[in-house]
């Protein structure tokens, strides 16, 4: 991607990263945290080995990070937390913060759980 595009789409990407950062801050303008499923559906069975199909596999994956790549991108402090099991798989809440306010996140994690 470097020697054939030099640079470009990185280029692009990393100020898409910088608006996405600033439209984070300003729902962190007005609210402590951020809470969603970690990912936007349950965990996918495992395939067996002889017969997975590596494209649909890693599409499957892929697909799942949906909602934790956008904090990958801004750096903002999250956390997963087990929220209960439907049809026996495990489901995750997501709780993120504001930049640098790892205690607040860690804090209501820690709260959720007791709770439960």
């Amino acid at each position: 991607m470097k020697e054939q595009y030099h640079g470009v789409f990185y280029g692009k990407a990393r100020n898409l990263a910088r608006r996405l950062t600033q439209t984070y801050n300003k729902v962190f303008a007005d609210y402590d945290l951020v809470v969603m499923p970690t990912t936007p559906q349950t965990a996918h069975a495992v395939p067996p080995m002889p017969e997975v199909d590596r494209a649909k596999h890693i599409s499957e994956a892929l697909n799942m990070a949906c909602n934790v790549a956008a904090f990958n991108l801004t750096g903002n402090p999250s956390i997963s937390v087990p929220c209960k099991n439907i049809s026996g798989l495990p489901v995750g809440l997501m709780i993120t913060g504001r930049s640098f306010d790892d205690a607040t996140v860690l804090k209501a994690a820690h709260a959720y759980q007791i709770a439960q």
